[in-house]
């Protein structure tokens, strides 16, 4: 949720000579409507479980970049599928820093529109609270306030 997953995993998919694919896109392009209208319609839960088919679509993929949307690692244990099958990074942002880049994004986010200001702050405070648990499983926990992308790659490689 606005961590830049989508960003860094195309330019490190580059960087890695590997392909890159994002569940999100993935399942917009299935259903031919954005995720949003996708939320909107069918529910939370209808989504969850759309994520979660189409994580284990990609997951046995090699030589493979995967971004996801920022809840699929805490549902249906989907963080322990990820971290069996390949390397999981967990791109740590602060409340601020993502609400400083929510605020601003053009991009639309089901779980956030018609949030003013201030409910915005509490919603990413207290979904990071709920989430975090579940991203600190991951195999690498990397700042994504400003990335170095050589050290990072380098992290990577370590890793692999």
């Amino acid at each position: 949720m606005g961590s830049g997953k989508s960003t860094v995993g195309k330019i490190l998919s580059r960087k890695l000579d590997m392909e890159y694919v994002d569940t999100d896109s993935i399942i917009e392009d299935l259903f031919k409507t954005p995720i949003y209208e996708y939320f909107k319609f069918l529910g939370e839960e209808k989504f969850r479980e759309t994520e979660r088919k189409t994580l284990e679509e990609v997951i046995n993929h090699d030589n493979i970049v995967v971004s996801t949307g920022g809840g699929l690692p805490c549902y249906n244990g989907n963080i322990e599928k990820m971290n069996a099958n390949g390397l999981t990074i967990y791109l740590k942002l602060t409340p601020a820093a993502l609400y400083h880049r929510l605020i601003y994004s053009k991009r639309k986010r089901p779980l956030l529109m018609g949030m003013n200001a201030e409910e915005l702050k509490k919603y990413i405070e207290i979904k990071l609270a709920e989430r975090e648990e579940y991203y600190n499983k991951a195999k690498l926990i990397y700042s994504g306030q400003s990335i170095n992308y050589d050290h990072f790659l380098k992290e990577i490689k370590k890793n692999i």
